[in-house]
Formats: C-alpha cells, sequence, structure tokens
C-alpha cells in the first residue's frame, strides 16, 4: 500500500439514506452523478464509503474487498464505512477485465477461481489495485485519496 503518512483516529461517516427523489440522467447529458446521502451530488472518481450506493455510479473497492477480509486485522468486509471510489460502469466493467484476467493467470479461470487470498502478498494486490486504477483511468490524486482513506480506515479504533 502507498504510505500516506497520515495515520489516526477515523472517525464513522455517517450514513444517510440515497435520495429517491433524483431524476434519472437525460441522454447527452453531463457526465455521470450519483447522490452522496443529500444534497451531495458524487463523481465518477470521488473516495466514498461503500454504503449508500450512488446510482448511476458503481462503488468499488480498489484494494479487493476479499483480499483485505483475509489480510487485514479490523476490515469489515462490505462494511457500510469501508472506502470506495465512485466509477462509471465503463470504468468498474475495465477494473473488472483486469481483475479476471489476473484470476485466470493465477487459477486457469476467469470466473469462479478460488484464490487462496492469504498466500496473495501486499506487493501482488497493490499491483492488482493499480492495474485496475490505470485501466478505468483513475487520476493519481483520486488514488492517493483513495490510500488514505484505506489506511485510516484500517487503523482507526
Amino acid at each position: 500500500m502507498t504510505d500516506t503518512g497520515t495515520v489516526g483516529k477515523n472517525k464513522p461517516t455517517p450514513n444517510p439514506k440515497p435520495s429517491n427523489s433524483s431524476k434519472p440522467p437525460e441522454k447527452d447529458s453531463k457526465p455521470a452523478e450519483g447522490t452522496k446521502g443529500i444534497d451531495k451530488t458524487v463523481k465518477p472518481n470521488d473516495v466514498v464509503p461503500y454504503r449508500p450506493s450512488n446510482s448511476p455510479l458503481e462503488n468499488h473497492h480498489g484494494v479487493m474487498d476479499v483480499w483485505a477480509k483475509h489480510n487485514v486485522s479490523n476490515y469489515v468486509s462490505r462494511g457500510g464505512n469501508t472506502p470506495t471510489i465512485a466509477l462509471t460502469k465503463q470504468q468498474h466493467d475495465a477494473t473488472k477485465a483486469v481483475y479476471r484476467q489476473w484470476l485466470f493467470e493465477k487459477t486457469g479461470k476467469k470466473v469462479g477461481g478460488k484464490v487462496d487470498w492469504q498466500s496473495v502478498s501486499p506487493k501482488e494486490i497493490q499491483r492488482l489495485t493499480e492495474d485496475m486504477f490505470d485501466a478505468a483511468n483513475v487520476p493519481k490524486s483520486a488514488r492517493q485519496e483513495y490510500y488514505k482513506a484505506f489506511n485510516l480506515y484500517n487503523y482507526r479504533e
């Protein structure tokens, strides 16, 4: 993981219910945006908690959730406050293609391959994370913000 040099107490983020009153985006409108609670717009590459969802954007665990579950003490798999990065469907599809290729190289299967996640090193998961971010064209600043949030989440008390 990238050491951001920022480790401290992480206070849980409130988990408001998403607004169901927003209209779906019109064709040829501005880039996809989602809702972040009330009156806060989520844009692609924003770092957000796993819940609530931000449709039409998709919340992506930069560091594979299943890897963190097996390798990071204090990590809550798919917990509402686990940090994610909001991606468009196209961006998220690009990350999934990279993951499936990695899984194929590891297990011979693009879907359903069994991985011993404790044998996947931090260096290997960092490379996979960066390859997925590259495929999704996630800017460096968003990656740094994600890693900072991931580290703060994992070192919370």
